[in-house]
């Protein structure tokens, strides 16, 4: 049972609440320590080596909490060593190529994803005419390939040992944080991030959901943290608290009424117009426009006007609309006055990317990367569950895995238990379903 398990492991400080005397001491190397990415054109100069000592020892003197850190000394003298590495143009040539010799994405870890070739091979062999056309991801890029072209490329990287049988064979999948995501955690922003197979065409996740469903559909059960986003903006974006916790108790009774109010005539199912409703939220959470979403479904200018929008909760109140869009839109700016040095790192990263587009607005980036750090020690909370647990992790999907449960162990059972591990991980309830 749950309670016969090991301890989970200590919480960690998530990137909202670490102090930058925590932030220096964690971090993975001495650009890190300055809180600069390693430079992959120009070298540092010593100026700037001297700018970015400065502005992190004015981080760890700042009256407060950070200057009474125990760790404050510590962090530093970490400082000061790396100022004076740093300043030696030699000594910074060899510290930043021997970082990125050895990669500046490194695995993270490696899983044993059982697949489904028999029934692959069938959708190969005996699919309609559906296949062969070419999927769309939902922002509406283009996968690149028809579904059964993907299907035989995904065919063509399976293994097949004594260990599978029936029709069933595995990929070993190397999984690796973005390029910032990876920055970020060696520079002690954040301790967990998003996880991306290295090798994109193998992992089943990244097909269509369709061919996904039906490549993993023997694999295991998909579980999944309910309503991520949002429930880490909640619980760290004060301004937001309140109107979010209040979707989240009511979200099916709004997005019903919502959706059948916008979509009304239109010749959708319920779930139809609930994932379409469901899509415009998930863009509020990460500052997408009201416009942009209206435009993807379809809406004319003026047709079904979501201004002034409400829906009677009862006991529970009123949700407006109006107002969950504000506190949305002014939540983000909120957090990255808060996390001045995350926002520097994420500039500095951008600003050398020459990625002109994000940067109009690095807030939306660094509020991204929060709260990915959330979806992350979630997962690693369902990592350390499965492994207490002697389950099989095939997959992993942002903040679900997928689990092929032994012992008898039943989904709903698994549900609680994974409930219990993650919302311990996290500090705050975080339900995870099985996606059935």
């Amino acid at each position: 049972m749950w309670e016969a398990y090991p301890p989970l492991p200590p919480r960690r400080s998530r990137a909202h609440q670490i102090s930058e005397a925590e932030r220096v001491t964690r971090c993975a190397h001495a650009f890190g320590v300055l809180n600069a990415p390693v430079p992959k054109g120009a070298l540092l100069s010593p100026s700037e080596v001297d700018q970015l000592y400065r502005r992190a020892l004015q981080r760890l003197r700042r009256p407060g909490p950070a200057a009474a850190h125990p760790r404050r000394r510590e962090a530093e003298s970490r400082l000061w060593a790396a100022r004076q590495l740093l300043r030696q143009g030699a000594q910074q040539r060899r510290v930043r190529d021997g970082l990125v010799g050895a990669g500046l994405r490194p695995v993270t870890r490696r899983v044993r994803c059982a697949v489904d070739a028999r029934a692959l091979r069938a959708y190969v062999q005996s699919a309609g005419p559906a296949a062969d056309a070419v999927p769309r991801h939902k922002d509406g890029t283009s996968y690149g390939a028809t579904r059964r072209e993907l299907a035989r490329r995904l065919l063509a990287r399976l293994c097949v040992d004594e260990r599978d049988s029936d029709g069933m064979a595995h990929v070993v999948l190397a999984y690796r944080h973005s390029e910032l995501g990876a920055a970020l955690v060696a520079a002690g922003h954040v301790v967990a991030s998003r996880e991306y197979a290295c090798d994109r065409a193998a992992d089943p996740f990244s097909l269509p959901r369709e061919l996904r469903a039906v490549a993993l559909g023997r694999s295991g059960e998909d579980y999944d943290d309910a309503a991520a986003f949002p429930r880490a903006k909640a619980a760290c974006v004060a301004p937001c608290a309140r109107q979010i916790r209040q979707f989240l108790a009511h979200r099916r009774p709004i997005m019903a009424q919502m959706g059948d109010y916008v979509f009304e005539g239109r010749g959708l199912t319920d779930r139809e117009r609930y994932d379409r409703v469901k899509a415009l939220f998930n863009a509020l959470d990460m500052d997408g426009t009201l416009g942009a979403w209206r435009a993807r479904v379809g809406l004319r200018d003026g047709e079904r006007p979501l201004t002034g929008f409400e829906v009677q909760l009862g006991a529970a109140g009123v949700f407006r609309f109006d107002v969950y869009r504000g506190v949305m839109r002014h939540g983000t700016a909120w957090l990255a006055q808060r996390l001045p040095a995350m926002r520097e790192f994420v500039v500095s990263h951008l600003r050398a990317q020459r990625d002109n587009a994000r940067l109009q607005h690095p807030e939306r980036t660094l509020a991204s990367y929060v709260f990915q750090e959330a979806e992350g020690l979630s997962r690693e909370a369902k990592l350390h569950w499965a492994a207490r647990g002697g389950h099989e992790v095939q997959n992993l999907q942002h903040d679900g895995v997928v689990v092929r449960l032994v012992g008898g162990l039943a989904t709903r059972e698994a549900e609680r238990q994974l409930t219990q591990a993650c919302s311990h991980a996290l500090g705050y309830e975080q339900p995870v379903e099985a996606k059935l």
